[in-house]
Protein backbone atom coordinates (compact mmCIF):
# COMPACT_ATOMS: atom_id res chain seq x y z
CA UNK A 1 0.00 0.00 0.00
CA UNK A 2 2.83 2.81 0.78
CA UNK A 3 4.41 1.87 -2.55
CA UNK A 4 0.92 2.51 -4.14
CA UNK A 5 0.41 6.00 -2.56
CA UNK A 6 4.23 6.71 -3.34
CA UNK A 7 4.04 6.13 -6.93
CA UNK A 8 0.60 7.97 -7.23
CA UNK A 9 1.69 10.71 -5.62
CA UNK A 10 5.19 10.59 -7.43
CA UNK A 11 3.43 10.54 -10.59
CA UNK A 12 0.84 13.30 -10.02
CA UNK A 13 3.80 15.17 -8.52
CA UNK A 14 5.76 14.59 -11.67
CA UNK A 15 2.96 15.70 -13.64
CA UNK A 16 2.15 19.30 -11.46
CA UNK A 17 5.99 20.03 -11.77
CA UNK A 18 6.01 19.68 -15.26
CA UNK A 19 2.88 21.88 -16.36
CA UNK A 20 4.35 24.21 -13.72
CA UNK A 21 7.84 24.76 -15.56
CA UNK A 22 6.23 24.12 -18.95
CA UNK A 23 6.33 27.34 -19.94
CA UNK A 24 10.56 27.93 -19.05
CA UNK A 25 10.72 24.90 -21.61
CA UNK A 26 8.90 26.48 -24.20
CA UNK A 27 10.88 29.42 -24.30
CA UNK A 28 14.16 27.12 -24.14
CA UNK A 29 12.40 24.74 -27.11
CA UNK A 30 11.76 28.00 -29.25
CA UNK A 31 15.08 29.54 -28.93
CA UNK A 32 16.76 26.22 -29.56
CA UNK A 33 15.35 25.68 -32.96
CA UNK A 34 15.40 29.54 -34.03
CA UNK A 35 16.44 29.22 -37.20
CA UNK A 36 18.24 32.52 -37.06
CA UNK A 37 16.56 33.96 -40.41
CA UNK A 38 15.91 37.79 -39.85
CA UNK A 39 12.21 37.23 -39.52
CA UNK A 40 12.27 34.27 -37.16
CA UNK A 41 14.74 35.32 -35.06
CA UNK A 42 14.37 35.30 -31.31
CA UNK A 43 16.32 38.76 -30.25
CA UNK A 44 16.74 38.03 -26.33
CA UNK A 45 14.05 36.26 -23.70
CA UNK A 46 11.81 39.14 -23.48
CA UNK A 47 11.57 39.36 -27.24
CA UNK A 48 10.64 35.88 -27.61
CA UNK A 49 7.91 35.97 -24.58
CA UNK A 50 6.45 38.78 -26.24
CA UNK A 51 6.43 37.16 -29.75
CA UNK A 52 4.53 34.14 -28.22
CA UNK A 53 2.23 36.18 -26.08
CA UNK A 54 1.26 38.40 -29.44
CA UNK A 55 1.09 35.44 -32.20
CA UNK A 56 -0.37 32.60 -29.47
CA UNK A 57 -1.17 34.12 -26.13
CA UNK A 58 -1.02 32.16 -23.25
CA UNK A 59 -1.58 28.36 -25.04
CA UNK A 60 1.51 29.42 -26.69
CA UNK A 61 3.35 28.82 -23.38
CA UNK A 62 1.63 25.50 -23.15
CA UNK A 63 2.09 23.69 -26.87
CA UNK A 64 2.15 20.06 -25.89
CA UNK A 65 1.75 20.06 -22.01
CA UNK A 66 -1.24 17.51 -21.79
CA UNK A 67 0.56 14.84 -23.53
CA UNK A 68 3.81 15.59 -21.43
CA UNK A 69 1.59 16.00 -17.91
CA UNK A 70 0.24 12.38 -18.83
CA UNK A 71 3.39 11.19 -20.14
CA UNK A 72 5.41 11.67 -16.84
CA UNK A 73 2.58 10.51 -15.05
CA UNK A 74 3.27 6.72 -16.80
CA UNK A 75 6.99 7.74 -16.32
CA UNK A 76 7.56 8.48 -13.04
CA UNK A 77 4.91 5.24 -12.47
CA UNK A 78 7.61 3.19 -14.59
CA UNK A 79 10.59 4.32 -12.89
CA UNK A 80 9.45 4.24 -9.93
CA UNK A 81 7.73 0.87 -10.05
CA UNK A 82 10.99 -1.01 -11.95
CA UNK A 83 13.12 0.51 -9.27
CA UNK A 84 10.58 -1.26 -6.39
CA UNK A 85 10.61 -4.42 -8.19
CA UNK A 86 14.32 -4.53 -9.13
CA UNK A 87 15.23 -4.43 -5.67
CA UNK A 88 13.02 -6.67 -4.31
CA UNK A 89 13.93 -8.77 -6.81
CA UNK A 90 17.98 -8.23 -5.63
CA UNK A 91 17.51 -8.18 -2.00
CA UNK A 92 15.50 -12.02 -2.33
CA UNK A 93 17.35 -13.24 -5.18
CA UNK A 94 21.03 -12.15 -5.60
CA UNK A 95 24.01 -12.86 -4.51
CA UNK A 96 24.91 -8.97 -4.38
CA UNK A 97 26.21 -7.64 -0.71
CA UNK A 98 26.18 -3.76 -1.78
CA UNK A 99 22.57 -2.23 -1.68
CA UNK A 100 24.69 0.50 -3.28
CA UNK A 101 25.43 -1.13 -5.81
CA UNK A 102 21.86 -2.72 -5.63
CA UNK A 103 20.66 0.48 -5.97
CA UNK A 104 22.63 1.12 -8.94
CA UNK A 105 21.24 -1.84 -10.96
CA UNK A 106 17.76 -0.48 -9.97
CA UNK A 107 17.82 2.76 -11.08
CA UNK A 108 19.88 1.62 -13.90
CA UNK A 109 16.92 -0.54 -15.36
CA UNK A 110 14.33 1.79 -14.34
CA UNK A 111 16.18 4.38 -17.11
CA UNK A 112 16.30 1.72 -19.65
CA UNK A 113 12.91 0.71 -19.61
CA UNK A 114 11.49 4.02 -19.02
CA UNK A 115 13.29 5.31 -22.59
CA UNK A 116 10.66 3.88 -24.52
CA UNK A 117 8.20 5.74 -22.95
CA UNK A 118 10.11 9.05 -22.38
CA UNK A 119 11.65 8.97 -26.09
CA UNK A 120 7.79 9.67 -28.08
CA UNK A 121 6.65 11.86 -25.17
CA UNK A 122 9.48 13.76 -25.49
CA UNK A 123 9.27 14.16 -30.04
CA UNK A 124 5.55 15.30 -29.52
CA UNK A 125 6.97 17.70 -27.01
CA UNK A 126 9.60 19.21 -28.91
CA UNK A 127 7.77 19.18 -32.02
CA UNK A 128 4.81 21.23 -30.55
CA UNK A 129 6.69 23.42 -28.90
CA UNK A 130 9.01 23.89 -32.21
CA UNK A 131 6.38 25.06 -34.38
CA UNK A 132 5.52 28.41 -35.73
CA UNK A 133 1.77 29.14 -36.02
CA UNK A 134 2.51 32.92 -36.90
CA UNK A 135 5.08 31.78 -39.60
CA UNK A 136 2.71 29.27 -40.72
CA UNK A 137 0.12 31.61 -41.49
CA UNK A 138 1.91 34.14 -43.46
CA UNK A 139 3.75 31.18 -45.62
CA UNK A 140 1.29 28.57 -46.34
CA UNK A 141 2.53 28.45 -49.68
CA UNK A 142 5.90 28.25 -48.99
CA UNK A 143 5.37 25.13 -46.67
CA UNK A 144 8.72 23.33 -45.86
CA UNK A 145 8.67 19.63 -44.66
CA UNK A 146 12.05 19.60 -43.48
CA UNK A 147 11.94 22.14 -41.90
CA UNK A 148 9.76 20.80 -37.93
CA UNK A 149 8.82 24.59 -37.17
CA UNK A 150 6.66 25.02 -40.26
CA UNK A 151 4.66 22.29 -39.61
CA UNK A 152 1.41 22.71 -37.27
CA UNK A 153 -0.65 20.74 -34.99
CA UNK A 154 -4.19 21.92 -33.65
CA UNK A 155 -2.88 19.81 -30.36
CA UNK A 156 -0.61 16.78 -29.30
CA UNK A 157 -2.83 13.93 -30.49
CA UNK A 158 -2.79 15.43 -34.09
CA UNK A 159 1.29 15.75 -34.17
CA UNK A 160 1.26 12.19 -33.22
CA UNK A 161 -1.03 10.88 -35.59
CA UNK A 162 1.21 13.08 -38.73
CA UNK A 163 4.52 11.70 -37.07
CA UNK A 164 2.91 8.29 -37.15
CA UNK A 165 0.86 8.80 -41.08
CA UNK A 166 4.47 10.63 -42.23
CA UNK A 167 7.60 9.79 -40.63
CA UNK A 168 6.16 6.01 -39.14
CA UNK A 169 5.95 3.95 -36.02
CA UNK A 170 9.50 3.72 -36.30
CA UNK A 171 10.15 7.54 -35.74
CA UNK A 172 7.58 7.82 -33.43
CA UNK A 173 9.29 5.52 -30.69
CA UNK A 174 12.60 5.22 -32.18
CA UNK A 175 13.47 8.63 -33.35
CA UNK A 176 15.83 9.80 -30.49
CA UNK A 177 15.68 6.91 -28.40
CA UNK A 178 19.49 5.90 -28.33
CA UNK A 179 20.84 8.98 -26.70
CA UNK A 180 17.67 9.03 -24.39
CA UNK A 181 18.74 5.45 -23.57
CA UNK A 182 22.26 6.94 -23.08
CA UNK A 183 20.75 9.97 -21.00
CA UNK A 184 18.22 8.15 -18.65
CA UNK A 185 20.62 5.33 -17.47
CA UNK A 186 23.31 6.71 -15.82
CA UNK A 187 20.81 9.55 -14.54
CA UNK A 188 18.29 7.18 -12.80
CA UNK A 189 21.68 4.77 -11.62
CA UNK A 190 22.54 8.19 -9.52
CA UNK A 191 18.96 9.39 -8.85
CA UNK A 192 17.89 6.18 -6.60
CA UNK A 193 21.34 5.77 -5.18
Amino acid sequence: AATMSSLFAGSVGGAIGVGIAYPFDTLSTKAQVSSGKSDEKQANLIQNIKTIWNNQGINGFFEGVFVTMIGQAAIKSIQFAVNEITLLYLETNATIQSNLLKMAIAGTLAGLLSSFVVSPIELVKIRMQAQNKSASKKNDDDHDDSDISSQVYSNDFECAKYLIKHEGWRALFCHGLGITIIREIPSFAFYFV
